[in-house]
């Protein structure tokens, strides 16, 4: 393999005698001389020269080096736009070309790999980077390294709904970040985040809210405010499940308060929904109104068809609450025409839809919505919500006297369940 600049200098220094502190002497610090041999620096013509002048060979043994490092830090440049650009198939291409290239052999190269393949969707090659990297830099003393591994690694898990070893990822990631200096207390928040989102959906909640909860101390003081809403999001997330909804508002509103200093348009949009949700359900039946109304202003400024949608379905939730079906069925229908088919938020409006058709009485039409948000469901494999679905639509049958599709949307429930419970490593 061709040498690189940093290996030609490290070479000639050793053949000369001198230590890293010796080179450096009078010229920079052994710390830079350290990171121009291991190419993380580049170094100017000057200190070049003088280095050529003290290892004594021409600079003309180093020039060649400098040009082809730059060409490839000038190629590693276009690969990062690439993925700012959401090019990741094209960043992929030039990042694996600079991976065969001495000199760019760094972290920072592997790790972009890893990154473009996760955008790009590809989990098995990302997963494959980022193991190989992990068993890299698992003895590194940067323990910072290792946490962003892990932290991807565990990524990886969640996108193929893989919780447990998510789970376990970033417990190993939360044990590195105790090995940090008190600086890090940033990165140790993120982790616990991340963590706290996991255990939500393993179970049980009460661990969520205490990671949740320690995420928000460890971010205290920090500049991270997305990462400090979406711990608030959190917690009123799980405490919306344990049906507090007075503390579920609470630590929405929070949320809000940091997406808004932190500019994140789509999260207060998010909040404020699911705000006008815990209200309705706390029976602050005006102010739920008065919140959906707003947030409808902000989605259709922002021309959000399918944002909009979902709360016009949420307000037709909210009147079946008030008793008012006639307005909960009109606002449900025109949200339900507004969320186009492939949209993720189709499933839970048909299941709103379904739940206030029965209340109408209307039978039909409630079998008929509830059972095109379980088909949804179960293709998402959201089985807590098909659970759910399939318990409603057995009671359902049941006041038909259909016993017989009771028992079967029964057993669905079942099956439901026990896919549940597969996913979260309970069962055989």
């Amino acid at each position: 393999m061709a040498k690189t600049l940093g290996m030609k200098i490290r070479d000639l220094r050793i053949k000369k005698g001198y230590t890293q502190t010796d080179l450096a002497e009078g010229l920079v610090t052994p710390s830079m001389i350290s990171q121009i041999e291991a190419d993380k620096a580049n170094p100017s013509y000057k200190l070049l020269e003088a280095l050529a002048k003290r290892l004594e060979v021409s600079i003309d043994y180093f020039l060649n080096d400098i040009q082809e490092k730059l060409e490839l830090d000038s190629r590693y440049k276009l690969a990062r736009a690439m993925m700012q650009s959401q090019d990741y198939e094209k960043a992929i291409e030039i990042l694996k070309e600079l991976l065969n290239s001495p000199g760019m052999q760094s972290f920072e190269v592997k790790f972009d790999l890893a990154e473009a393949y996760l955008k790009n969707e590809d989990y098995e090659q990302a997963v494959e980077q980022l193991e190989t990297l992990y068993r890299e830099v698992s003895l590194d003393k940067d323990r910072r390294l290792v946490v962003q591994v892990l932290d991807q690694l565990a990524y990886c898990k969640i996108q193929r709904n893989d919780y447990i070893l998510a789970r376990h990822f970033l417990l190993q990631a939360l044990r590195e970040t105790r090995r940090l200096d008190e600086a890090d207390r940033a990165l140790k928040g993120k982790v616990l985040r991340k963590l706290a989102d996991a255990t939500a959906y393993l179970g049980p909640y009460e661990d969520a809210i205490e990671y949740y909860e320690d995420a928000l101390t460890a971010l205290q003081g920090t500049t991270e405010l997305f990462e400090i809403g979406k711990a608030y999001e959190g917690l009123g997330d799980m405490f919306g499940k344990l049906e507090d909804f007075r503390k579920a508002s609470d630590y929405t509103r929070s949320a809000i308060t940091m997406y808004k200093s932190d500019h994140r348009v789509t999260n207060v949009g998010e909040c404020k929904t699911k705000l006008g949700i815990y209200l309705s359900r706390l029976g602050d039946y005006e102010e739920a109104k008065r919140v959906y109304q707003e947030v409808l202003e902000d989605y259709q400024e922002q021309e959000n068809d399918e944002q909009m949608g979902y709360v016009y379905v949420r307000m037709g939730e909210l009147y079946s609450f008030m008793g008012d079906y006639e307005q909960a069925m009109e606002y449900c229908q025109r949200g339900l025409a507004m969320i186009p088919e492939q949209s993720s938020l189709k499933a839970v409006s048909l299941e709103i839809f379904g739940r206030v058709a029965w209340e109408m009485k209307s039978a039909e039409l409630a079998v008929a919505s509830l059972s095109q948000a379980a088909a949804r469901f179960e293709k998402e494999n959201l089985y807590s919500e098909l659970i759910h679905v399939h318990t409603r639509l057995s009671h359902i049958y049941q006041s038909q006297g259909d016993l017989a599709a009771a028992n079967t949307a029964m057993l669905q429930a079942t099956r439901a369940m026990e896919e549940s419970l597969k996913m979260k490593g309970l069962y055989l």
